[in-house]
């Protein structure tokens, strides 16, 4: 799920949350991080306090999930609907 900057939410002191963006190292390797921004005056001049975690490999993660979810709903299915055929050619019998 990329976040394009024009679509980050800005709240009013300029602080943005918590924001998921893709990023691009120097080699052309894109990553994924949460990053917060958070504006703030340090020693009378204006400053940005700046994190972001590296989050590739929890998307990573959540997208195998969620695989792994759909295909087992898709074989629960598949089940239900081979059950339902055979219970009711035995009730024909």
């Amino acid at each position: 799920m990329s976040c394009p900057i024009a679509d980050l939410y800005v709240d009013k002191e300029g602080s943005v949350s918590d924001a998921e963006i893709r990023l691009v190292r120097e080699n052309g390797d894109e990553f994924w991080t949460l990053i917060s921004l958070f504006p703030f005056v340090f020693g009378r001049q204006q400053a940005t306090l700046v994190w972001l975690y590296v989050i590739s490999d929890r998307l990573e993660q959540e997208k195998a999930t969620q695989e792994s979810h759909d295909a087992s709903a898709e074989i629960e299915m598949l089940l239900r609907d081979t059950m339902r055929k055979h219970f009711r050619r035995i009730c024909d019998l």
